[in-house]
């Protein structure tokens, strides 16, 4: 917590002294103020509202002005008695006639002291402001009056009328006592403000409205939303609830710990919660809750929603990484797309960024300041399907939760549902969904409410609609309905001249974010251009991986052996996953006859590099025959080579 601001006003240097004293030994932040009576109104004012001062400390006269216009703790120091009359003494011998000014509120016992020094004459008079303290001391010196005894204000305009003055300075210790209570005082006016602060936060952070009363029916809250439901328009705390809001009918005595009623209060019907206060003696109080009954149907809805403000979409179209024309032409495509509300759908192999698309389709529409949410239909097991889509009404089904459930098209309500793989539905939801994209509606599993949607669908695939329709898991309906607008995404491989740049990104994603905290390094432009060669069946997944590895592996210095050791295992385990048909990982040459007649192997030789048969003899582990046609040249070609780059198998 923040140190306590402390203000001081006082004009004796001889007290500013020992109050800057106690600010070192105490560590208080004192501000230390030379202003005394009305002239130390102005700066105290500032003193509160710019350098926000939480407590003040001056002379009785002073604290007594500063009080009227600030709102924090003003403590007043006080010349008691005591200390009067044994400056009294020490003058003694020295003056004849004594002048003592005095503010409204001080005493002394004049007279009990003439009698005791009969050979002084004492003289009083009572100041509010600084002129008045002037002109009181000048009519003490017309009247003969030699020595002014008081604090530093007056001993200052004494000098000024050449009177002889003694300054009356309290006691260290008694200074000491009240910065510290001044401190105290300020701290817990700080606690009981924060608290304050919070209460209100909280109170107007929730939906219904709120308003508490004592036992007397007296309003000591009310918060934003309550005004707004009741249609107040001036403030009401400190008012009797039963002149403010006799429809509520308001008695002292009310039993139960809830009490739910409808009430028409003016031209707004609403829901009302009435529960008491309870403390250790008894009910202190009443807190009443209010909200409108189309509020309390739809909260699952409402608070479904809350709960996924996650689910914004995160990505725009800048996050696709790219320069090829290829996928240039494909954005220019989602682009058209984002002005539309009519259905997408996007299909691409895995790991091409369909997710990423979906994202920035929503972002680049009209509906980028609505929901986005997604869900991946093969991530959820087939029972619990339905209900993630359409939700459903408490005790529906076994398990089930007793206030029922909000689905994703409500949460999505308005904005934007991306249905990812949306091939693995089974054809029950297959039903629900098609009405769902007809009718714009859905009603919640055990319910025969018709909930009216305003959304956008986005759906995707990793697999063609067309064969699963064929194949009959998909109905021929259902795809006919989400055909609409097609977004095809390329495979990595149909732009790989991408990959240098893409890798270059991932690099500066495990480097520079503060998840992953890798050392950075830079890939050679000759690495890269041998990363085109893969023919990555994940897409950008799969090279978003082999980065990571790498970056990890290398640790902040480039190794080539371990680019190398990655490359070939890569390249194996997409030679594993390739099906009959596809093309080979690597693409190697293939062995035929040129117009001369000639082997092409012959040419092909000549442009291998050494780098290029180390691979492919780790990748047959050192089975020349293998390596031999994976190239495109012959055993003996390649044996040869072998001597040439002094190759040891």
């Amino acid at each position: 917590m923040e140190s306590t601001i402390i203000a001081f006003f006082g004009t004796s240097k001889r007290l500013t002294r020992i109050v800057e004293e106690i600010a070192k030994e105490t560590g208080l932040k004192i501000l230390i103020y030379r202003y005394g009576l009305d002239d130390a109104i102005h700066p105290a004012i500032r003193a509160v509202e710019e350098d926000c001062v939480e407590a003040i400390v001056a002379y009785r006269g002073t604290a007594d002005l500063i009080r009227r216009n600030v709102n924090v703790p003003v403590l007043s120091i006080h010349n008691s008695e005591v200390l009067k009359v044994d400056a009294i003494c020490r003058l003694r011998g020295h003056a004849k006639k004594i002048f003592i000014p005095m503010t409204r509120d001080e005493d002394l016992d004049v007279h009990c002291i003439s009698e005791l020094l009969s050979d002084m004459e004492i003289h009083t008079a009572r100041y509010t402001t600084h002129t008045e303290l002037e002109n009181i001391i000048r009519k003490a010196k017309d009247a003969g009056c030699d020595t002014v005894v008081s604090g530093g204000k007056a001993c200052q305009i004494s000098r000024k009328y050449h009177l002889r003055h003694l300054l009356i300075v309290p006691q260290r210790v008694h200074i000491r006592a009240l910065i510290d209570d001044a401190a105290g005082i300020a701290r817990t006016n700080r606690e009981n403000e924060l608290w304050i602060r919070r209460s209100e936060a909280i109170m107007n952070s929730v939906t219904d409205g709120i308003l508490s009363v004592d036992t007397d029916g007296f309003i000591t809250m009310c918060n934003k939303q309550a005004y707004s439901l009741l249609n107040l328009k001036t403030p009401v705390t400190g008012l009797n609830i039963t002149n403010v809001l006799p429809e509520l009918g308001f008695s002292r005595e009310k039993a139960g710990k809830l009490n739910y009623f409808v009430k028409q209060i003016g031209a707004a019907k609403l829901v009302i919660n009435c529960s008491p206060i309870e403390v250790r003696r008894g009910i202190s109080g009443w807190l009443y809750s209010f909200n409108s009954p189309r509020k309390i149907i739809t909260g699952g809805k409402l608070v479904s929603r809350a709960l996924h403000q996650a689910n914004r979409a995160k990505y725009t179209i800048r996050d696709y990484i790219h320069k090829s024309e290829l996928i240039d032409q494909m954005l220019r495509r989602l682009c058209l797309y984002a002005s539309s509300n009519s259905t997408v759908l996007i299909t691409g192999e895995s790991g091409t960024g369909k997710e990423i698309l979906a994202s920035a389709l929503h972002n680049k529409s009209q509906r980028r300041n609505k929901p986005f949410v997604s869900i991946n239909c093969a991530a959820i097991p087939e029972q619990l399907i339905e209900s993630e889509l359409f939700g459903y009404e408490g005790g529906s089904f076994t398990g089930s939760l007793r206030e029922g459930k909000a689905g994703i098209f409500e949460i999505a309500d308005e904005g934007t549902i991306f249905i990812d793989e949306v091939n693995s539905l089974p054809p029950s939801v297959q039903l629900l969904l098609l009405r769902t994209l007809q009718e714009r509606e859905i009603r919640r599993i055990g319910s025969e409410t018709v909930i009216p949607l305003n959304i956008r669908v986005i759906a995707a695939t990793n697999k063609s609609l067309i064969e699963e329709v064929r194949a009959g898991r998909m109905r021929d309906d259902l795809f006919f309905r989400l055909n609409v607008l097609v977004l095809d995404v390329p495979p990595l491989r149909s732009h790989s001249e991408d990959i240098p740049e893409l890798a270059r990104h991932f690099v500066s994603k495990f480097t520079m974010g503060s998840r992953y905290q890798y050392q950075a390094i830079d890939i050679p432009d000759d690495c890269l251009e041998r990363l085109k060669h893969l023919a990555w069946p994940g897409n950008v997944r799969e090279l978003e991986h082999f980065i990571e590895r790498l970056v990890l592996l290398c640790n902040g210095v480039f190794d080539r052996a371990i680019f190398n050791s990655l490359y070939v295992s890569t390249s194996q385990s997409q030679c594993c996953l390739r099906s009959p048909g596809a093309e080979p990982a690597v693409q190697p040459e293939t062995h035929s006859k040129n117009t001369a007649g000639k082997p092409k192997s012959v040419r092909v030789s000549s442009t291998l590099s050494r780098d290029r048969i180390v691979e492919a003899l780790a990748l047959f582990n050192g089975k020349k025959s293998r390596a031999a046609s994976f190239l495109g040249i012959s055993r003996i070609t390649l044996w040869r080579l072998m001597q040439k780059h002094k190759i040891i198998s």
